[in-house]
């Protein structure tokens, strides 16, 4: 009966195909034309839901097809062939290759494999190969007859092909299911080059690098579940990470940056680094789709590495929607967001330069959204889009974005029924090209013009530092062309004329400034837990108002909104929204009275002080509180003080200020009870569910128990007005959770009587598996969240510990608490320094104690070798002191004050002599100084000090740790400050793009810092 149906269904798309050819426009091959079929027409005839949407007239659908019973379920295409090579499963299952129409070259019957196979074929098409069940099968594009195959033992997972085509590898599962499996084999040879094992036999997905260079494995078996990047010459293991998640993760062509996701809505960036031999994490960014939960979908990164794309699934009310997030791969700030795609946005791919974008969705199931989108790299409004009453699983685009093809299931994803679609695409933007230089007045720098054309909103490009741009594959017609950047007039050049094939060049145009920007930027730079600017006013021009701009990655442009405004008769702001660890630009522009907007002021970097902000707890031994839900005077003195505040917005995107959420830890003297106190400001009224959760990982080993054993996992603290719960639920290695054990007669009490929510609580530590059971170091992994819990319900997390864990149940990021712990005697600051403002004031820096009790630091000033006096205290690692006594030399010296009052040894002493030098502001330390400005192009400045006649080196060096330069070499004499440029003027030595170092020796000191060059 099968075989019938499917001959009913092959003469059925023969009598289609026929009706295909009134619609074909065939052209010369010698021109580089290729087949095409119309959008319309032909196609609503074989699908009357079918329906394509083109804002370019150049694109359209080359051809298209469906299988009543098959789905079509992977998909590999070639620019050099122009060949697509689709897998077929669920029914009829075979793989076709196909050229310029629906009719394949030839197709191969497989396994009956219901749930898809793997396939590759080669970037230029000239092999081809699939995981036939338990056999791999290699064929050339001429011949449906394999030119190699291979029978194993177990059935293929996983298939890839080494660039050159003359390795396979594959994974697989062991017999006996207890390991995961991956083999390289030479073709031609069944005898396997390598192969290595891991535990767990649950293989998720395989990938490889375009160079061939590395292979991505990953397993997906809740506690076994990871991310395995490995060499492909040995099988060696280079970096593991977590794996979250059932899509495959994308690696670059050089394989320098991997991208990967995860089912709580994260997208993690990692690099390779090349003095480490190995990954580090470069960035992660939590998605929002606007529901209760996001997964991460389909991944991609260009093949230059310049630009990443990730599709999303998010769980709104009533149902799903999905986003498309496009990202420069420097950078967590996306460049945009495609929002409301209707549902799964589940397999994204680009073009090598990441200037066209290929996404397949499941789209909504009443089909009101498309389910294919094409989008260029600059703007969220497609291109061209296809809808259907089905859904796409797969795409993949050719390098040069000369077409595409994706496929799917006929009817939606998330309904029953079979039968598959299958479409290729004409990507090929073509058309012509506008170029041009731009000359800021006044500017060296003269990037960030944007350059648009006002006809096609969505057409748009930047200048480079130079002012070069290029406006690709406009259509054919006439524009105006606007260039604008915030502090110069706008120009708009009319009658701009693009024809198909050439490049229209404009030759160059200069903007006019719009009068002065502030003078003198300055940022503070970790005094306090906001950041303080100022700046002197414009030189001319009547000022309205100040703009202040921000951004936090060097790289980005800064945004066109002004991120805050303050009046003509204000020269600074306060930014008390900037969170720890993170370093942030600013620039200040003026709005004048000619309504127009100066130019920048000089960019600076700022960030706020950082030491409450630690990873450890330490649960002193300590009196015991009475549990009522009010912190009295005292009672908590002797416990650890823990800033839990969701500074980074972690869970929720919503970050709440520093201080703003304080937890207290300590234990009683039997250490049979875990103390806990906690304060949150942001919640002022008391609500059902109101709560605090500890997720434990008792013996502090980085996972959680077996499900036979079910003794760690959380405890929630929990406010109900009909009594008070604290329970606590197992959690198991494999993700999964046990039933909810109720701790009889709870001590809990919670509290809005001071005008704020109040919790004072005990979790029992003993032997019991609802106990917390410390290791043997009285240590657990730990981490927090304090829920205010709104109506209607919302996962507002107001705490949040560590700020940067992003799974609570994956506890190797989880913190580290110690019951019991010891005290210890604080740490004295490090590389104290002094540097003379000129204005009357001292700026005195140092360095933050890697402690987890820090307080704050104790400022002491001694006069002409007088006794010191406490003259000042902070939180921050700079303190800037007010010359009183112009005359006097001052010494300094500065202390660390733990939670507990204790003060440590005094730090170096530093010296401000205003007689002594004829640089007061000479710091009198040997000091390498961080290069101006970074990122550069064209030239950079390196400054350092030397505190005393020294021989010194100083050198740069490349990625990988080999000697570009020697700057200086030799002996210079103390106590000055020195600036060398690099590359030096009038060198004939050439530098390519990337990261440099460059390295200070002075006798037992050696500094290295990092720089990028940026042609």
């Amino acid at each position: 009966m099968k075989v019938i149906k499917v001959l009913l269904f092959l003469l059925f798309i023969t009598n289609l195909l026929c009706a295909f050819q009134s619609q074909q426009i065939i052209t010369e091959l010698e021109t580089g034309s290729q087949v095409k079929y119309s959008p319309t027409n032909g196609l609503q005839d074989i699908d009357p839901s079918f329906h394509v949407n083109s804002k370019d007239p150049r694109l359209g659908i080359l051809w298209q097809t469906s299988d009543v019973a098959a789905i079509a379920g992977d998909v590999c295409v070639s620019s050099t062939t122009m060949n697509s090579f689709v897998e077929w499963y669920l029914n009829n299952e075979r793989i076709s290759l196909y050229h310029d129409s629906a009719t394949p070259l030839w197709e191969y019957a497989v396994a009956n494999l219901d749930f898809g196979y793997p396939i590759d074929m080669l970037e230029d098409g000239s092999i081809i190969a699939i995981g036939d069940d338990c056999t791999i099968r290699m064929f050339s594009p001429s011949s449906p007859i394999p030119t190699w195959e291979h029978t194993l033992s177990y059935t293929i997972n996983g298939l890839k092909l080494s660039p050159e085509g003359d390795k396979v590898y594959i994974m697989y599962a062991d017999s006996d299911l207890s390991t995961g499996n991956v083999e390289c084999y030479t073709v031609g040879n069944t005898t396997p080059i390598w192969s290595v094992s891991f535990v767990s036999f649950y293989g998720g997905t395989f990938g490889i690098s375009g160079d061939g260079s590395t292979l991505l494995y990953t397993q997906y078996a809740g506690g076994n579940s990871h991310l395995w990047v490995l060499a492909s010459s040995d099988g060696s293991v280079i970096f593991q990470g977590p794996e979250q998640n059932q899509n495959p993760p994308a690696i670059s062509y050089d394989a320098s940056l991997i991208v990967n996701g995860d089912y709580s809505g994260y997208i993690h960036v990692y690099e390779y680094q090349e003095s480490r031999s190995t990954y580090e994490e470069k960035w992660y960014y939590s998605v929002d789709g606007g529901g209760s939960s996001d997964w991460i979908g389909g991944m991609a990164i260009s093949k230059d590495g310049s630009t990443i794309a990730v599709g999303t699934l998010a769980f709104v009310s009533g149902g799903y929607d999905g986003q498309l997030y496009v990202f420069n791969s420097y950078s967590p700030t996306p460049v945009w967001v495609y929002d409301n795609a209707g549902d799964y946005v589940i397999d994204v791919d680009m073009t090598d330069d990441g200037s066209l974008i290929a996404a397949a969705t499941y789209g909504p199931q009443d089909h009101s959204k498309p389910d294919f989108f094409l989008f260029r790299k600059e703007s969220n409004v497609p291109v061209f889009d296809i809808n259907t009453n089905g859904s796409f699983f797969c795409v993949d685009i050719a390098g040069d974005g000369s077409f595409c093809t994706t496929g799917g299931k006929a009817v939606h994803a998330r309904l029953m029924g079979s039968g598959g679609l299958l479409y290729s695409v004409d990507c090929d933007l073509g058309s012509g090209f506008v170029t041009g230089i731009v000359n800021l007045e006044g500017s060296d720098d003269n990037s960030g013009v944007k350059v648009l054309a006002q006809q096609l909103p969505e057409y748009y490009t930047y200048t480079d530092y130079n002012g070069n741009f290029s406006l690709d594959n406009v259509p054919t017609g006439v524009y105006s062309i606007e260039f604008s950047k915030v502090g110069y007039i706008a120009y708009t050049m009319d009658n701009v004329t693009v024809i198909e094939g050439e490049t229209n060049n404009l030759g160059e145009i200069t903007l006019q400034s719009f009068g002065s920007p502030p003078l003198n930027l300055t940022a503070t730079q970790g005094e306090d837990i906001f950041v303080e600017l100022n700046w002197d006013p414009p030189t001319s021009g009547t000022v309205l108002n100040y703009n202040i701009y921000r951004k936090q990655y060097e790289l980005d442009d800064y945004p066109e909104e002004s991120f805050a405004v303050v009046g003509s008769d204000v020269l600074s702001y306060t930014d008390d929204a900037a969170m720890p660890l993170k370093e942030y630009y600013y620039v200040v522009t003026a709005d004048l009275a000619a309504e127009s907007e100066s130019p920048y002021s000089n960019e600076v970097i700022g960030w706020v002080c950082s030491g409450y902000v630690v990873d450890e707890i330490s649960a002193y031994t300590g009196t015991t509180p009475t549990i009522d839900g009010v912190i009295s005077a005292g009672e908590w003195d002797d416990a650890f003080l823990l800033d839990t505040s969701d500074f980074w917005g972690s869970y929720d995107g919503s970050p709440v200020p520093i201080g703003s959420v304080l937890g207290y830890y300590k234990t009683n003297t039997a250490m049979t009870e875990l103390y806990v106190a906690y304060i949150n400001y942001n919640d002022t009224d008391l609500e059902d569910q109101d709560e605090v959760a500890l997720y434990i990982d008792d013996n502090n080993n980085g996972v959680y128990s077996p499900d036979t054993e079910a003794n760690e996992g959380n405890y929630w603290a929990v406010y109900y007005a009909s009594g008070n719960l604290i329970m606590f639920r197992p959690i198991y290695n494999t993700g999964g959770v046990g039933t909810n054990i109720y701790i009889a007669d709870p001590q809990l009490e919670v509290s809005d009587a001071t005008g704020y929510v109040v919790y004072e609580f005990v979790i029992p530590i003993g032997d019991e598996t609802w106990e917390i059971n410390p290791n043997d170091d009285n240590q657990s992994g730990l981490a927090i969240f304090v829920l205010d819990e709104n109506t209607p319900y919302t996962d507002d997390m107001d705490g949040w510990w560590p700020l940067d864990n992003i799974n609570l149940f994956a506890p190797d990021g989880f913190g580290t608490i110690t019951y019991a712990a010891d005290i210890q005697l604080p740490i004295a600051p490090d590389n104290v320094s002094l540097t003379n403002n000129e204005d009357g004031t001292i700026s005195l820096t140092w360095d933050q104690p890697d402690m987890n009790d820090f307080d704050h630091f104790n400022l002491y000033l001694s006069l002409d070798g007088g006794d010191y006096e406490l003259v000042g205290e902070t939180i921050g690692t700079c303190y800037v002191y007010e010359i009183v006594n112009s005359t006097a030399i001052h010494y300094f010296y500065v202390t660390t004050v733990n939670q507990l009052g204790m003060e440590s040894s005094a730090s170096n002493i530093v010296e401000y002599n205003p007689y002594g030098t004829d640089d007061p502001s000479n710091p009198l330390q040997t000091k390498l100084v961080s290069n101006f400005p970074n990122p550069f192009k064209g030239q950079t400045k390196i400054q350092f000090s030397l505190a005393k006649q020294s021989k010194i080196t100083l050198s740069v060096y490349n990625l990988r740790g080999q000697l570009v330069d020697v700057l200086v070499d030799g002996e210079l004499d103390p106590a000055q400050s020195y600036e060398i440029t690099w590359p030096v003027t009038g060198s004939e030595k050439q530098y390519q793009n990337g990261i440099y170092f460059y390295k200070l020796e002075v006798d037992n000191y050696a500094k290295i810092r990092k720089m990028v060059y940026l042609k």
